[in-house]
């Protein structure tokens, strides 16, 4: 059927006669193209699946290209395949490491390709709670700074963190957390974040960690991935530590209005972390498999919190303590 066609774009189709032939005998459907305004239509149009980019001749201008334009290929949830007749081993690292999906090789193995094809197109297309609508919003109306990072790399960053130090140029798109951030100060912390990153836990906690740009300001960093996010993306909340305030006299301040405040809240310890978390806009379902509850008791503590603000739903409680408490 049509609808179960997975749409394959070739960029740069020379001397990939045999690529065409294993895609004409699978549910697959090819376009082809070597103009890059061209390919870049069909990957914001949403047309296509899975970029494929023939780089048999120059393995850099592939790389480049994936630099250039991962934002778009993210957005649209197109999965990006290199074609390569060889790669150097630090080559191949890079890849990965930028968030690649996969190198493949000649000669080709159309069952193990189309395997393959078929995988990153599963995980691309997976429910990612980071670009829902409810998320979105409360992502882009939340006094919490926070970013969504992907194979650890800043991509988008809210207004509260791009705010977090108006002189301050290390929170930008694009670059890296252990760029800014000083991790590896502790290897207790370097070795939680880096079981966080290679997926072996969905949640990370970092308390004092240094930016590396500005003497003695430390933040609290916390990382979460929803466990059925097939995708790399995940997400970073910056909380200020109380060791954050410079003596150097640099005149960088922090204008930071984040629920930190919210021990002046009569919630229990239980309720504030579930406050923080609905906050974001996550699902009752997200926060208990987060804190490993039950979702009937996260239901509970949410109608506990209800009461304390007078409202009919989370929404207005949210809305009543961020007013009341948050923001004065």
């Amino acid at each position: 059927m049509q609808g179960d066609l997975i749409k394959v774009l070739i960029f740069r189709d020379e001397l990939i006669a045999e690529l065409k032939e294993v895609f004409r005998k699978e549910k697959v459907k090819t376009f082809y193209t070597n103009d890059v305004e061209e390919s870049l239509k069909l990957i914001e149009s949403e047309s296509i699946d899975v970029f494929i980019f023939n780089s048999t001749d120059n393995i850099d201008e592939s790389l480049q290209f994936y630099e250039k334009h991962q934002n778009s290929l993210i957005n649209a949830s197109v999965s990006f395949f290199i074609l390569a007749e060889e790669f150097e081993r630090e080559d191949l690292l890079i890849a990965l490491e930028l968030g690649i999906d996969n190198v493949i090789f000649w000669p080709l193995k159309t069952e193990s390709l189309v395997r393959k094809i078929e995988h990153a197109h599963k995980k691309r297309k997976s429910v990612n709670i980071f670009k829902t609508r409810d998320f979105s919003t409360f992502f882009r109306l939340t006094h919490t700074p926070m970013a969504i990072v992907k194979g650890g790399g800043l991509i988008k960053l809210n207004n509260a963190l791009k705010n977090i130090f108006p002189t301050l140029t290390s929170f930008e798109e694009s670059n890296r957390i252990e760029d800014i951030f000083n991790i590896e100060i502790s290897k207790a912390n370097l070795l939680e974040y880096k079981r966080f990153k290679n997926g072996l836990s969905n949640s990370c906690y970092l308390p004092s960690i240094p930016i590396k740009s500005v003497k003695d300001y430390q933040f609290n960093l916390f990382f979460f991935r929803p466990s059925q996010n097939f995708s790399m993306d995940y997400l970073l909340e910056v909380y200020p530590s109380k060791k954050r305030i410079s003596s150097d006299g640099n005149g960088i301040e922090p204008r930071l209005n984040s629920y930190a405040k919210l021990e002046i809240i009569n919630l229990t310890k239980r309720e504030k972390e579930i406050f923080e978390l609905s906050a974001l806009g996550l699902p009752i379902k997200i926060i208990a498999e987060k804190l490993g509850l039950s979702n009937r008791t996260i239901e509970r503590h949410r109608a506990n919190i209800m009461h304390k603000a007078g409202a009919k739903n989370i929404i207005e409680a949210i809305a009543y303590f961020r007013e009341k408490y948050i923001l004065n």
